[in-house]
């Protein structure tokens, strides 16, 4: 689940209810999900297009520390939905260190 926030303090600061999140998928029919967060706020210290976070208890880790799987997705998603222009691409997707 892709939950956009709007500044890096946000993400930084995020902390996954489980039991929501449990109760969300339950309603849904779905199995358990990871829930990645992120922000397209710039950075003072880089130029990423996405700073990002994802949860992953249902992975059997509170918190996955490298995102590739998730990370490749949300481009397409930023892009489906006009988020970054196509050639944001060549700027890079920064994971939060928590």
């Amino acid at each position: 689940m892709y939950v956009p926030l709007v500044s890096r303090e946000a993400v930084n600061t995020a902390e996954l209810d489980r039991r929501a999140l449990l109760g969300i998928c339950q309603a849904a029919g779905i199995d358990e999900i990871g829930v990645f967060v992120f922000t397209l706020q710039p950075g003072e210290e880089d130029d990423a297009t996405v700073f990002s976070r994802m949860f992953a208890p249902a992975f059997g880790v509170p918190e996955d520390p490298a995102t590739g799987a998730a990370s490749g997705p949300l481009g397409a998603y930023l892009i489906e939905y006009g988020a970054v222009h196509p050639d944001a691409g060549r700027a890079h997707i920064v994971t939060a260190k928590v």
